[in-house]
C-alpha cells in the first residue's frame, strides 16, 4: 500500500473512531453530570491540570522528534524507538516520585484536602505513559493512524463503562478516577499489540542527542502551552472553588469536543505525512492550502453553532444546575473554532524543521494571556473565558503570517478560505439565534428551541456555502468518497 492510500485509509478510521469517541464522551458526560455534583468534576480537573503540566515537562518533544526524523533503515528505526522509550521511562520515574511527594502541596494550594489522594492515584498513569507514547509514535510514523485511533476509542469505552458503573454505585469522585486509570491501562495494552513494538535492551546516545536537539524547542513550547493552558483552571480552582471550576471545565470540554478532535486529526495525520515531503516546498504549499480549504468549512460553523445554542444546549442536556456554563461556553466555543483552524500551522513548522517558531509564538501568546488574566480575573469566570480567547486570536494571526512567509504563499490563500467559511458561519449564527428567540417567544420547551436552532443553522449554512464555497464543497465530497472507499488492514 502506497503512502497516499495509507493516509486515506488511516484518515477514514481516524475520523470514524474520533467521531465515535466524542459521541461516547458526550453521552458519558451527560450521564455523569446527572449522577455526580460539579465539585467532583472540579477535583478531577484540578488533578488533571497538575498532571498535564507534569507530563509535558517530561516529554522534551521526543515523540515529535522521532516522527520528524528521517528514516535510515529498519534497524535504525527500531533503535530510535527503544531510545525514546528508555529516555521517557527515566524521566517519568523522576516525575512520578516528585509528584507523589508534592501531592499534599497541590491539595493545600487548591484548598481541597481530598485532592492529594485523587492526585496520587491518577499519577499512576505516568507508569504507563512511556509505553503509550512510544508505541503511539511508532504507529504514526508508519502512517498507521487507524490503529492508533482504535486504541483511543476502546480506552474511552472503558472509561465510560467503569465511571458510569461506579458512579451509579455511589463511588463519587472515585468513579471518575478509576475510569480514567482503567482507560490508560487498556490503551497501553492495545497500542503495544497493534504497533508490534516491544521494548528491547538497546540504546543509542547519538540518537538521543538528535532527538533532544529537535525536541528542545518543542519541549519549551509544550511547557508554555501546558502551564498557559492550565492557568485559567488554576486561577478558578484556587480563588473561585471546585464548584465553579467544575462548571467551567464542563464548558471548556464541550468547546473542545469538535475542535480538539479536528486539531488532533490534523496533527496526527499531516505531521508524519508532511515530514516525508519536508524538502518539497511546492508540495507543502499544496497540502497546506487544501487542508485549510477543507478544515475551515467544518471548524468555523461548528464553533459558532455551539456558541449560538449554548444557553438551550446546557439546560436541555445537563439540567438547570449547570446553567452557569452557558455564558462560558458561548465564548469558549469560539476559542475551540480558533484552535482547530490555527492547528494547521503547527505540523508545518515541525515538518520543515522550525519548531523554534512554535516556541516564540507560544511565548508571546502566554505572556499576553497572563496579563489578561491578571486584569480580568477579578471580574469573574466569564471574563476569564475572554482572557483565554483573545490571546489565541492574536497568536494565530501571527502564525498564519509566518506560514505565508515561509511557504511563499499569497495572503489570499489564507484569507480567502477563512472569509468564505466565516461569512457563511456568521449568517448561520444569526439564523440560529433568530430561531431560538422565536421559539422562546412562544414559550416552547428548551429541547424544542435547541432542535429549531440546529435545524435553522444547518439549512442556512448549507445555503450560504453553496453560494460562496460551492467548489470547495464539491472537492470535499470527492475527497470524502475517496477516503471512505480506501482499503487497508486495520488489525
Amino acid at each position: 500500500m502506497d503512502d497516499s492510500q495509507k493516509i486515506r485509509f488511516g484518515l477514514k478510521w481516524t475520523a470514524i473512531a474520533m467521531f465515535s469517541t466524542q459521541l461516547l464522551r458526550f453521552a458519558t458526560t451527560i450521564v455523569l453530570a446527572r449522577l455526580l455534583v460539579p465539585e467532583f468534576f472540579g477535583l478531577v480537573a484540578m488533578a488533571n491540570t497538575t498532571i498535564h503540566i507534569i507530563t509535558v515537562l517530561r516529554e522534551f518533544g521526543l515523540g515529535s522528534a522521532y516522527i520528524q526524523r528521517r528514516i535510515q533503515g529498519e534497524e535504525d528505526t527500531r533503535l530510535a524507538a527503544n531510545t525514546t522509550f528508555y529516555v521517557l521511562s527515566g524521566i517519568n520515574a523522576v516525575m512520578f516520585a516528585a509528584a507523589w511527594i508534592l501531592a499534599p502541596w497541590a491539595a493545600a494550594f487548591f484548598k481541597e484536602p481530598e485532592l492529594a489522594d485523587v492526585f496520587r492515584v491518577l499519577i499512576l498513569s505516568l507508569i504507563l505513559d512511556s509505553a503509550i507514547t512510544t508505541a503511539g509514535v511508532v504507529l504514526q510514523k508508519e502512517l498507521e493512524f487507524g490503529k492508533f485511533a482504535v486504541s483511543e476509542f476502546v480506552g474511552r469505552l472503558v472509561f465510560s463503562l467503569v465511571s458510569i458503573s461506579l458512579a451509579a454505585l455511589g463511588f463519587g469522585v472515585w468513579s471518575l478516577v478509576f475510569g480514567q486509570l482503567g482507560s490508560q491501562i487498556v490503551r497501553a495494552a492495545i497500542l503495544l499489540w497493534l504497533s508490534g513494538w516491544r521494548p528491547a535492551l538497546v540504546f543509542s546516545r547519538q540518537i538521543a542527542r538528535e532527538l533532544f536537539s529537535f525536541g528542545k524547542y518543542l519541549w519549551g513550547f509544550s511547557i508554555l502551552s501546558a502551564i498557559g493552558n492550565s492557568l485559567d483552571r488554576i486561577v478558578i480552582g484556587r480563588w473561585l472553588g471546585s464548584g465553579t471550576l467544575g462548571v467551567y471545565s464542563l464548558a471548556l470540554n464541550l468547546s473542545k469536543l469538535p475542535s480538539t478532535q479536528i486539531s488532533r486529526m490534523i496533527n496526527r495525520i499531516t505531521f508524519p505525512a508532511l515530514s516525508r515531503i519536508q524538502d518539497d516546498k511546492p508540495a507543502l504549499r499544496r497540502v497546506f492550502r487544501k487542508t485549510l480549504e477543507h478544515v475551515a468549512p467544518i471548524s468555523l460553523p461548528v464553533g459558532l453553532a455551539l456558541s449560538a445554542t449554548a444557553d438551550v444546549l446546557i439546560v436541555t442536556l445537563y439540567g438547570q444546575n449547570w446553567a452557569g456554563a452557558a455564558p462560558i461556553l458561548q465564548i469558549l466555543a469560539l476559542y475551540g473554532a480558533a484552535v482547530s483552524v490555527s492547528g494547521l500551522t503547527g505540523p508545518i513548522f515541525k515538518a520543515i524543521g522550525k519548531p523554534d517558531v512554535l516556541l516564540y509564538t507560544s511565548a508571546l501568546h502566554h505572556s499576553f494571556l497572563v496579563v489578561l488574566l491578571i486584569l480580568l480575573a477579578r471580574h469573574g469566570v466569564v471574563a476569564i473565558a475572554w482572557a483565554v480567547l483573545i490571546p489565541l486570536l492574536v497568536s494565530s494571526g501571527i502564525a498564519f503570517v509566518l506560514i505565508v512567509r515561509y511557504l511563499e504563499l499569497r495572503a489570499r490563500d489564507v484569507l480567502g478560505p477563512l472569509a468564505r467559511s466565516g461569512g457563511a458561519s456568521l449568517f448561520m449564527f444569526a439564523c440560529i439565534r433568530a430561531a431560538i428567540s422565536t421559539s422562546d417567544a412562544f414559550l416552547l420547551p428548551s429541547w424544542i428551541q435547541l432542535i429549531a436552532g440546529i435545524g435553522a443553522g444547518a439549512v442556512s449554512y448549507l445555503m450560504a456555502s453553496l453560494l460562496t464555497n460551492r467548489t470547495v464543497l464539491y472537492e470535499m465530497a470527492v475527497s470524502l468518497r475517496q477516503v471512505m472507499l480506501a482499503r487497508g488492514k486495520l488489525l
